[in-house]
């Protein structure tokens, strides 16, 4: 799906939506941005951000929705992992093997037949009261995979909204790995300075709020990604961030960064 076929309008439109939700940078400002965007996008009746466990599972582990729709999650939530593999298009196209592009439940099976015959209609969707799906997969993380489903009561989605989502899903999926990345690293970050702040008995003295910049200029780092570090912005990220940690070179913040995740303290390897 070519983002060229859109209006420039409606391209426009979408980028400027994106570029709104890039401004977040966890999980919870993104997924909510997002369902504060696609009305605007793509309306529908049940709009669902849903994280599911990664690489093929169905347990769901995080859901934005629709206001409405909030109260029956406890109903349906549970029960996806059993009727999820009903769902049409997963008969046709494997969970872990679906791409970054926009499908339509009726090109996989006729609304009627879905509503009279699929068990996931029955246990499932028809708590939505939705007829009409769209489903986009973002992409896989650390610890989830993103999917959007977007659900309609009377009117199918047409072409040009299928396109629509695929641009955005293709354009958003860059920032999530950011976002990936930066929530590893901070979990790393906040157990080395925890243990460098008691062996240098400065007791409390933790970090409240890291910068994008400063976890950028950590992972250059960690990952020797020198030429990135030749930035006068990275050096001065890192100086910002070894004056945080108490430290004074950047030999010293890498041992203490080995020390910390070779011990197992922190939430991801040196390597990610």
């Amino acid at each position: 799906m070519n983002p060229s076929l859109l209006r420039q309008s409606t391209l426009r439109a979408t980028q400027a939506s994106v570029k709104r939700m890039m401004r977040h940078r966890t999980w919870e400002g993104v997924s909510a941005q997002w369902l504060e965007e696609i009305q605007g996008i793509c309306p529908g009746e049940c709009l669902s951000w849903n994280e599911f466990t990664p690489r093929g599972g169905f347990e769901l582990i995080g859901c934005t929705m629709s206001q409405d729709y909030m109260a029956i999650l406890p109903v349906t939530g549970p029960r996806l992992p059993t009727f999820l593999p009903h769902h049409p298009i997963l008969q046709k196209i494997s969970w872990a093997e679906l791409g970054v592009e926009s499908m339509r439940l009726s090109d996989f099976q006729a609304a009627g037949a879905f509503r009279n015959r699929n068990p996931l209609f029955h246990e499932v969707y028809r708590h939505l009261d939705a007829h009409h799906q769209a489903v986009v997969r973002i992409g896989t993380y650390s610890d989830r995979d993103v999917k959007l489903a977007l659900n309609r009561r009377h009117s199918d989605f047409t072409d040009d909204e299928l396109v629509q989502l695929t641009y955005l899903a293709q354009a958003l999926d860059p920032h999530l790995k950011t976002v990936d990345r930066h929530r590893s690293l901070e979990k790393d970050l906040r157990a080395l300075h925890q243990a460098i702040g008691q062996r240098m008995e400065v007791p409390g003295h933790y970090l409240d709020q890291l910068t994008n910049a400063e976890i950028g200029a950590l992972h250059c780092l960690v990952t020797g990604d020198r030429l990135a570090l030749r930035d006068s912005h990275r050096r001065r990220a890192l100086s910002s961030l070894r004056e945080k940690l108490q430290l004074e070179s950047n030999r010293q913040v890498l041992a203490a960064w080995r020390a910390v995740t070779d011990s197992g303290t922190g939430g991801s390897s040196a390597s990610t």
